[in-house]
Parts: structure tokens; C-alpha cells; sequence
């Protein structure tokens, strides 16, 4: 799935843990672009030490992401990427090269 452009409206101060133990803090978003423009859904940011910092007011990109959980209910969620998203190969090769 493509990545989503958003911006941050809020930022819980409450730090969860996911199952696999990474912590991650809930956040409200407001999409900007296509079937999500103008609604504002929860994400999460995955906290880390290379993970730069996150604002209210940032523009951001939402990974959507679908997981089944234990009794086979699809669950959709999305991840805040403060990173330039790239989506092509060779886009990719040319930074990595560049």
C-alpha cells in the first residue's frame, strides 16, 4: 500500500507497548490527499533511537497497514513516517548511489 500524506493534529503523552515490545505513542491525523482527504483517523508512531522526533502542526506520511489478529479479524491501523517516501527501485538505487 501506497504511503498517505497527513499532518499531526495531536499527540497522546501515554506510551503503549506493541506485542513484539517496541513502544510507540497514538497520534490524531488529518489526511491530505485522496479517499482520505479531509478525515482524521488515530496512528501510530513507533518510538526508537533512530526515530526522529515527531509535532503537532508536521506534515507526515501514514503507512496503512491491515494485520489479522488472533481470532482472524482483519485489523487496519496506520505507522507516521517523518522519512522521504520513495516507491521506485531505481529512485531508490540513485540515492543509495548518489
Amino acid at each position: 500500500m501506497n504511503p498517505i500524506k497527513a499532518i499531526i493534529k495531536s499527540i497522546s503523552e501515554e506510551i503503549k507497548t506493541k506485542s513484539n515490545g517496541k513502544q510507540f505513542l497514538v497520534c490524531t491525523v488529518e489526511f491530505t490527499e485522496g479517499k482520505f482527504a479531509g478525515k482524521t483517523f488515530f496512528a501510530q508512531r513507533t518510538l526508537g533511537e533512530n526515530k526522529s522526533a515527531i509535532s503537532v502542526g508536521q506534515s507526515i506520511n501514514c503507512m496503512p497497514t491491515i494485520v489479522t489478529d488472533a481470532q482472524g479479524v482483519e485489523r487496519p491501523f496506520f505507522e507516521i513516517s517523518t522519512g522521504t517516501t520513495v516507491t521506485d527501485a531505481n529512485e531508490i538505487l540513485a540515492l543509495l548511489k548518489g
